[in-house]
């Protein structure tokens, strides 16, 4: 591969790239939104895209931190080692991202009674609570950093294979470095990344939806049973008062027997 083919991640053409993608990745979650069935309340939606949005971010600049180091050690091309980062944080990123909130969100439904079940992901209260999605928005962060750190350490110890076929994969595009950048960085990535948006989107609303499902539940056999216990006091009440009127209506008449009875004598 020539240097003249090299691509630049950090040039201009790459910062452009990256806001026609963040521009067009807004636009498919307004239309997520738009679509969804039945569609979350807008709080709630809202804290779900904020998470998974700073999530992706940070994925995506890791991406682009190592493929500059690893161009340094294995390959001349940063664009190869960024396809093999990006293509390996949207397959097995996302399979360890699914895994680890799927243990964190078991972990936290043993704290039922305690205000660590609003870590549990997308379970936000009723009303949704900011204190909730910012514990939420730590635990994402965290889980999103181990997944990168065992998805480089994956792909160190393949590099070869990896980046081979990433090289394959990049070879068809090198007839223009400029058109390889904006394909690698702004095309595909709108793609792949709409797709993995979608996926976990799905798994990190579930959770919150059983959680609130849960909640209102409980709420409702709450308030039948306040219900019920307001119908036997009211119950109770009435008998009370039939009861009061049932002896105001029986002591005339037990007086006027009386007074009946004692003018009968001489």
């Amino acid at each position: 591969m020539t240097n003249e083919n090299t691509c630049e991640l950090t040039g201009t053409l790459s910062w452009i790239s990256q806001a026609i993608l963040f521009f067009v990745a807004f636009i498919a979650v307004i239309l997520i939104r738009h679509f969804e069935r039945p569609q979350r309340p807008f709080v709630i939606w809202l804290f779900d895209m904020m998470k998974q949005t700073m999530g992706t971010v940070i994925q995506h600049f890791a991406s682009i931190g190592l493929a500059l180091f690893f161009t340094k050690e294995i390959s001349d091309d940063p664009c190869i080692w960024y396809l093999t980062n990006y293509h390996a944080d949207c397959i097995i990123g996302t399979i360890f991202n699914y895994f680890l909130n799927a243990i964190c969100d078991k972990c936290f439904e043993k704290f039922d009674s305690s205000s660590l079940i609003y870590l549990k992901s997308g379970n936000y209260g009723i009303p949704p609570k900011c204190s909730a999605f910012g514990g939420q928005f730590f635990v994402w962060s965290i889980i999103v950093t181990f997944s990168k750190a065992l998805t480089t350490i994956i792909v160190y110890f393949l590099s070869t294979p990896l980046n081979w076929i990433s090289s394959i994969l990049i070879w068809p595009l090198n007839f223009n470095k400029d058109a390889k950048i904006f394909i690698l960085m702004a095309v595909e990535p709108i793609i792949v990344s709409s797709l993995v948006f979608i996926v976990q989107d799905f798994f990190l609303k579930r959770g919150g939806q059983r959680a609130v499902a849960q909640q209102q539940t409980t709420k409702h056999y709450v308030s039948l049973e306040d219900q019920n216990t307001n119908d036997i006091l009211s119950q109770d009440e009435d008998q009370d008062e039939i009861d009061e009127i049932s002896k105001r209506s029986m002591y005339p008449k037990q007086i006027k027997d009386i007074e009946i009875d004692t003018s009968s004598f001489p």
